[in-house]
């Protein structure tokens, strides 16, 4: 046998590494760390200082633009190191910058922090390393425009709590308060109230003058520069307060006095500063050309200088590379106005036109900063003005030219730059507005008075911008009314009037002058007819006084009849906010129908696209006094978008077969046919869903299968128990009894099952190819993907475990001696067994479960037995199969189809394309995928464009799937509202909402990413590589909580114990960072890892959100799933929880939201005092400061919330009642984000000097308490 030298495999490696600069850093990462870790404390220590020596080297700075390089490569190896290198913070920081390893750098100061103990005044030396620590990871969060994580850092380092306050504000974007604080921190340190840092004065000054920029406030900045010599920040304030054309030689002195000569921005003024003196001369034109290229390159060598993945960073450049092409354009402008003269000056205007409206259409977006915009409309003014200059002197000329004929429109275009200049103005004052910056708008408006010529239509936008920020202030309301009270509107046209109508009756309605309002609101809708806002406020003000006078229908009706014309005039995503108040008010109707009435009478446009949003609603309707309505509707859709309804309605209609039999039971009447995938019912507004306070969630979900073996018969069986062979076609006992039924329903009749049908003859008879390719592919789609028994007994043996763990907790958290199975546990084990085949499974089972009298705990160590058994049966089967081994139909669909058919859910998307993705093929795999306690299929379609769709094939669904269903449409409106805001666009929030779409009452397609995973699966990764039983830590609490009856301890005790056994599992078996672990090793490179972890904190706090507000509990680790490559999170069963006495929303859990320890490991202190933090207030006040518009959307979805309460309780509400407790649980909701919002925090905090986020905060620290994390449910896994 020949024998093998290391350098038999060093050698080559050797000459491999210098053919791929990627491979020799991949080899240096991977043996560094190695090399390290063989390694003694003193050799470490050692080579520590080389490495510091080598890291200063000069000589790297010519690497300095190559990607990998030596200092990139070092700094990973250094990071992969246990335990890591300690390395001087400074060095850190100015390489990160440097060498382009922005994110490798800030993980290891991270690390570094978190390895060095809190500040302590006894050993200062070390408190200033830790203090150099925080400077460098809070200058690269800086730079690199990462303001959260900035907010965090400086939130928990502070030592006055003015600048913690101040912060806060900052970090909501209230720059007034925040200048104040920055303020009222630098007085109360100049009279030596208490010790502060270097780091932290600088941060008050640089901070006082960023909010004064914010404000602004140029002419105190200009001041304050002169002062200090500040030439940097004296030219910002010259750019937006001077005439550069006129004070060149002073510009020209304050430039020369900058530091940084070769700055983009520096020299982006010294181009400008060129291009004043004029075109003519062919050395100056090229002086000029020069600059600009000399100006983009250095503006690409510093974005180079970013990191590759886009982020805040780079948006500056773009604006700055926005101003260089203008910049270039002016150039032609200013040569084209050098030889305007007033026999060429119409012509020459024209060209300028051309320009300038190319100018007007390429803007920053909304949510940009305002600093940004304020530099765009500094540089404009200055090219305006040069056209003003020009062409001003020429009227006169232009005017005796015209002779008799003169008149205003003759010189028109000589006002040019004055036109423009109020253009750019009112659209800065809208943005300003938009971003809360009232005074900055209104002082904004009233530079356009000092204008000599205007257009109307300006004109009319001052005045509109100008009464919508007294709007917004309560304050300003009167002010607001006397603006709009005393313009002159005989110059406006028709809709003008409209909008200052409509205007002026939002005032008095806020000034609580109600008949003067109607009156406005009326002249409003009587000055344009074809006014959409004008309807829409009137229908709100209608609506509003209908909300405060339930008992005049006339309110109603009349806002009703208000929101058809607005949503029919409108017919974009506006429409939705007023069609969703228009099923509230049709469900509200009397006894006399005058709600439907008014809507029969209406003869407007419909927009059929939009009612698509609402088909499950409507669909719920059709069991309600509005189901005329709703029938019309929803006929109207089946004719338009006979695709986007047709799986709904299907669904649907099963259901209500599950309904009618009853019906027909109860009369005595033979049973009518059913459909072959039928289902018990449990679709809108009908499913049987038990409460999570009566029965756990994951039992409720997994008991409800229609059957286990093919063949098998039975008995229907109680919701609580497994169903086991129970045909598809026969209902259970929780199906809704016709007496039941929700009141409005008529006794004989058209019956909702009628309307059903009719909509799905309309569909069939209408485009009858479709519907057939549609039902053929659902079919193939059940039959053939159908779970096999031994899933459908793991699913029931997960559901029977989960169930026994929490009564084991609950008896003996309560020290109940009584350790028998309850009766109806035996009664599910005799039903369970009764249904298993093959005979020998099933003679197993009831030897280890029914032939011997079992406690909880050997019932619950017989239930892993064979939960493991089953698992491992499972797991052993390929995990990728032939799609033909299931369906030939589907592997042959493209050429089966009669008709084209559309990739499912599209319509839920609320972005609707004229062209939808139709489906070309399926893909012929199917994938296996099992988790914590289920067992799906993957099936993937391949879209006419190319783009592969995965789906889910979930079967049997669970009871709560509707809810679950309509919870994430509702939650898909609100994302589309956070797209129109300014705080969660600018970090890029959204809710992560999978396509949902069932097929049949037990079947439905999810949208899958084949990437995602749980924490669940975190965990059981953690224990495999541990060797640690996945069990261990229930077994260890369950063994702990007997020492409660044995001692009878006091509930004092009982919770210390609780901690001590939190503590303990912390410690031995689930530690803190298994999280954080996993993701690393997840991801290829630290970049990647830094943004999937800030990416997973926003989602995080769009989770949050969501749970906290809806009162969603039973959060447990296999409901949170996580997108390995995106980081984007969803969690399953996002439904309220309800007891059956009430259906007010109540969820009774210790802790509000999840934030265990993994979490908070992972996403880390500055990640959870700063990004979650500001992400969570963010996402609420994108929701709630819009007035009334979440509260418009919420009425709809609580309303069938409580519809499906009287359902599966079986009661009936009368209709006053009914709408109390609607109102009542979208107070709950509304209180709950408002509080999210820290709406009262901001506007109290100031005077109080308390930060804008302390509600968060405090929310933060309850429910990241380890005493109240202790209390929670084992099943829950607090300490993951």
């Amino acid at each position: 046998m020949r024998v093998y030298r290391l350098a038999d495999m060093i050698e080559p490696l050797m000459e491999l590494v210098y053919l791929d600069a990627d491979l020799s850093a991949s080899l240096w990462r991977s043996i560094f760390p190695l090399c390290w870790s063989a390694l003694t404390s003193k050799q470490r220590h050692d080579l520590t200082k080389s490495l510091i020596f080598l890291l200063a080297k000069p000589y790297h700075q010519q690497q300095e633009h190559a990607r990998p390089n030596v200092i990139q490569t070092l700094l990973d190896a250094v990071l992969y190191c246990h335990p890591m290198p300690h390395l001087s913070p400074q060095l850190v920081k100015f390489l990160s910058k440097r060498f382009n390893a922005w994110h490798t750098g800030m993980l290891i100061l991270e690390k570094l922090v978190a390895d060095t103990p809190p500040e302590n005044p006894e050993e200062m030396e070390e408190d200033k390393i830790r203090g150099s620590m925080l400077d460098g990871l809070a200058e690269l969060y800086w730079t690199l425009e990462e303001y959260d994580y900035f907010f965090g850092i400086w939130r928990r380092r502070a030592s006055y709590l003015e600048t913690n306050t101040a912060l806060s504000y900052e970090q909501c974007d209230i720059w007034g308060q925040a200048q104040a604080m920055y303020e009222k921190a630098q007085t109360r340190a100049r009279r030596g109230g208490l010790p502060f840092t270097e780091s932290e004065y600088c941060l008050w000054e640089d901070h006082w003058i960023r909010a004064t920029e914010q404000l602004q406030q140029w002419d105190i900045l200009m001041d304050l520069a002169k002062h200090d010599s500040n030439h940097d920040l004296q030219v910002e304030c010259a750019w937006r307060l001077w005439d550069w054309a006129n004070d060149t030689p002073q510009v020209s002195h304050i430039l020369q006095a900058c530091p940084d000569q070769e700055s983009p921005r520096h020299l982006l003024y010294k181009s400008f500063l060129t291009l004043t003196r004029g075109q003519k001369d062919k050395k100056i034109a090229d002086e000029f050309q020069g600059m600009c290229n000399k100006g983009i390159q250095a503006s690409l060598q510093q974005w180079y200088a970013l990191p590759s993945t886009i982020g805040p960073a780079h948006i500056p450049y773009l604006h700055l590379f926005q101003i260089y092409v203008e910049l270039q354009e002016a150039q032609q402008m200013y040569a084209s106005l050098a030889s305007t003269t007033a026999a060429n000056a119409e012509a020459k205007s024209h060209d300028l036109k051309t320009s300038l409206q190319t100018w007007r259409e390429r803007l920053p977006n909304g949510w940009d900063d305002i600093q940004l915009w304020s530099d765009l409309v500094a540089w404009r003014q200055h090219t305006f003005t040069a056209i003003n200059k020009t062409c001003l002197p020429l009227i006169p000329t232009l005017t005796q030219q015209a002779g008799p004929n003169a008149n205003a429109t003759t010189t028109s275009f000589a006002y040019r730059g004055y036109h423009e200049t109020a253009w750019i103005i009112n659209r800065f004052a809208q943005v300003a507005r938009k971003h809360k910056l009232l005074d900055v708008c209104v002082d904004s408006l009233n530079k356009i008075y000092t204008l000599p010529n205007i257009e109307i239509q300006e004109a009319f936008l001052k005045l509109k911008e100008q009464a919508q920020c007294y709007y917004e202030n309560p304050a300003e309301w009167t002010t607001g009314l006397e603006v709009i009270n005393n313009t002159n509107l005989i110059y406006f046209n028709g809709s003008q009037k409209a909008e200052f109508f409509s205007l002026k009756g939002m005032f008095l309605a806020k000034l609580n002058l109600h008949n003067e309002a109607k009156m406005a609101f009326s002249e409003a809708v009587q000055s344009d007819m074809a006014s959409g806002r004008a309807w829409a406020v009137w229908g709100q003000f209608n609506d509003q006084m209908f909300h405060d006078n339930p008992s005049n229908i006339s309110w109603g009706t009349h806002a009703l009849s208000c929101y058809l014309h607005a949503a029919g005039i409108h017919k974009n995503s506006k429409s939705r906010r007023y069609m969703a108040r228009i099923l509230w008010l049709l469900s509200m109707d009397d006894a006399s129908g005058s709600m439907v009435q008014v809507f029969d009478s209406y003869k407007g446009e419909t927009p059929i696209l939009y009612w698509n949003t609402f088909i499950p609603q409507l669909l719920v309707g059709l069991l309600h006094q509005e189901r005329s309505v709703c029938h019309k509707l929803l006929i109207l859709i089946a004719k338009h978008f006979p695709q986007a309804i047709h799986y709904h309605v299907r669904t649907a209609r099963e259901e209500m077969m599950a309904l009618k039999r009853q019906s027909l039971m109860q009369t005595g009447t033979a049973t009518v046919p059913t459909s072959g995938t039928g289902g018990p019912p449990n679709a809108s507004g009908l499913e049987p869903v038990q409460s999570p306070s009566a029965q756990p969630a994951s039992t409720a979900d997994s008991l409800s299968s229609p059957k286990i073996a093919s063949g098998d018969t039975g008995n229907p069986l109680s919701p609580n128990l497994p169903t086991s062979s129970a045909p598809s076609h026969t209902p259970t006992s929780a199906a809704v009894p016709t007496s039941s039924l929700p009141a409005g329903v008529p006794p004989g009749g058209s019956q909702p099952w009628d309307y059903v049908e009719e909509i799905m003859r309309v569909l069939k008879t209408a485009f009858p190819l479709s519907a057939t390719s549609i039902e053929n592919m659902v079919e193939q789609i059940y039959n053939r993907l159908k779970f096999t028994t031994e899933e459908e007994i793991y699913r029931l043996l997960m559901a029977l475990l989960n169930d026994a763990v929490q009564q084991l907790n609950l008896r003996l958290s309560h020290g109940f001696p009584n350790m028998n199975l309850t009766p109806a546990t035996l009664t599910n084990l005799q039903k369970f067994a009764d249904s298993m085949n093959p005979p020998a499974l099933k003679e197993a089972f009831m030897k280890d479960f029914l032939q011997e009298k079992l406690t909880l705990e050997p019932y619950t160590e017989r239930l892993r037995q064979w939960r493991d058994r089953f698992e491992y049966l499972i797991d052993r089967r390929p995990k990728v199969q032939p799609l033909e081994k299931f369906s030939h139909y589907l592997v042959e669909f493209e050429f089966q189809k009669y008709d084209e058919i559309e990739v499912p859910g599209q319509h839920q998307l609320l972005k609707y394309e004229t062209d939808l993705v139709r489906i070309d093929h399926f893909l012929p795999e199917v994938t296996f995928v099992r988790g914590y306690g289920y067992c799906h299929r993957r099936i993937s379609i391949r879209g006419h464009n190319g783009v592969i769709y995965p789906f889910l094939v979930q079967q049997p669904v669970s009871r709560q799937s509707r809810r679950e269903e309509r919870m994430l449409q509702m939650f898909r409106i609100f994302d589309n509202l956070l797209e129109t805001q300014r705080e969660s666009r600018r970090r890029e929030l959204s809710f992560t909402l999978p396509i949902i779409v069932p097929l049949a009452p037990q079947l439905r397609i999810v949208q899958d990413d084949a990437t995602q995973f749980t924490l669940q699966e975190v965990y059981e990764h953690h224990c495999q590589a541990k060797g640690i039983e996945r069990d261990a830590p229930v077994s260890y609490y369950m063994s702990q909580l007997k020492h409660i009856e044995d001692t009878n301890r006091q509930k004092n005790e009982a919770l210390n114990l609780k901690m001590d056994i939190f503590d303990h599992i912390s410690s031995e078996y689930v530690p803190s960072v298994i999280l954080r672990d996993y993701v690393l090793q997840s991801t290829s490179t630290f970049n990647d890892f830094w943004q999937f972890r800030k990416r997973f904190t926003n989602q995080l706090a769009a989770v949050t959100f969501m749970t906290y507000i809806l009162g969603a509990g039973h959060r447990h680790p296999h409901k949170f799933n996580i997108s390995r490559t995106l980081g984007n999170i969803w969690t399953m069963e996002m439904v309220p929880i309800y007891t059956s006495q009430s259906p007010l929303f109540s969820n009774v859990e210790a802790v509000p939201f999840r934030l265990t320890p993994n979490l908070q490991t992972f996403i880390q202190p500055a990640g959870v005092e700063g990004v979650f933090t500001g992400s969570l207030i963010a996402i609420a006040r994108s929701l709630v400061e819009p007035e009334l518009e979440m509260n418009d959307f919420l009425s709809i979805f609580v309303r069938d919330e409580v519809y499906n309460w009287q359902t599966l309780y079986q009661k009936t509400l009368e209709q006053p009642v009914l709408r109390e407790k609607v109102l009542q649980n979208i107070h709950t909701v509304m209180t709950k984000a408002e509080a999210l919002s820290c709406r009262n925090d901001r506007e109290k905090g100031a005077e109080m000097n308390v930060p804008a986020c302390q509600t968060v905060l405090d929310l933060i620290s309850h429910a990241t308490n380890p005493e109240i994390l202790a209390r929670m449910d084992c099943i829950w896994m607090p300490w993951l």
